[in-house]
This record gives C-alpha cells, structure tokens and sequence, in this order.
C-alpha cells in the first residue's frame, strides 16, 4: 500500500499548522521490502537526517529522521 502524509483531508496520515501541502509525502515498500519516501512534486520540502531530498523518491535507512515541512 501507500501511506500518504500532508494536511488535506484526503492524506492517510494527516498534520495539520506544519507548512504541508495537501499530500506532502507518500511512503511505499518496494519489492525488496524497503520503505521508499517519495515526493508528489516538486517545490516540496522534505529533509532527511537535514539534507534535502533532491531527488524524487528514495529509500528510507533504519534510523533516518525525515522532516516535512516544519514537522
């Protein structure tokens, strides 16, 4: 499945007064098990362990701290 986080309505994870758009963020297995973070389009702020996520999509490690937005 998909787990998608923003502050609309229609996110399955939903934070609101943080900055988010209405989908921010959306987190998926690949094949291989792994949590991939991906980002809708671009202009979205996403940062993990406080480096900005440049590219579209990537997987997520064991400890990883991800910021979307202000949150």
């Amino acid at each position: 499945g998909v787990l998608t986080i923003g502050s609309g309505p229609e996110a399955g994870w939903r934070v609101v007064d943080h900055a988010l758009a209405p989908i921010h963020a959306m987190v998926t297995l690949g094949r291989d098990g792994r949590p991939h973070l991906a980002r809708p389009r671009d202009g979205i702020r996403i940062l993990v362990n406080g480096a900005p996520m440049d590219d579209a999509s990537r997987v997520l490690q064991p400890g990883d701290s991800v910021t979307l937005g202000e949150a």
